[in-house]
């Protein structure tokens, strides 16, 4: 098992720390602005955060928890390679969930200049 070095420490907590400005960001944008998009930014950045702590746990920890347990050092390949799927399959989900709200929110005008239109021309229907 390799050493993390310490560009891989700051790396992957300047991530961890970007994706919690995001989260941030975009539970302001939920409680300012109720919707989808907002709603899936949430939930995106979350996932990613949680799995930066993650990361950091893996890099930080595990390795540091394996070392002084000599019977898991043989389940150690099996512990790497479970949580690299788990991640990568998170990760997936995360970045639908951001592609998704990107999408909706820039439709999102469109769609809310199309029911200003009908709106109307349905009270003029309806008088």
């Amino acid at each position: 098992m390799e050493r993390a070095t310490t560009f891989q420490y700051v790396a992957t907590i300047l991530a961890a720390l970007a994706h919690l400005a995001g989260m941030i960001v975009a539970a302001v944008l939920l409680s300012r602005r109720k919707g989808t998009a907002a709603l899936l930014a949430v939930i995106a950045f979350a996932l990613l955060v949680l799995l930066d702590a993650g990361r950091i746990l893996d890099v930080a920890i595990l390795p540091r928890l394996l070392f002084q347990l000599p019977r898991a050092a043989r389940g150690a390949p099996w512990i790497a390679g479970g949580s690299t799927c788990c991640c990568g399959l998170l990760d997936l989900l995360a970045i639908g969930c951001l592609i998704a709200a990107l999408w909706i929110g820039l439709g999102g005008p469109k769609a809310g200049a199309e029911q200003e239109e009908k709106k109307p021309s349905e009270e003029a229907a309806s008088t």
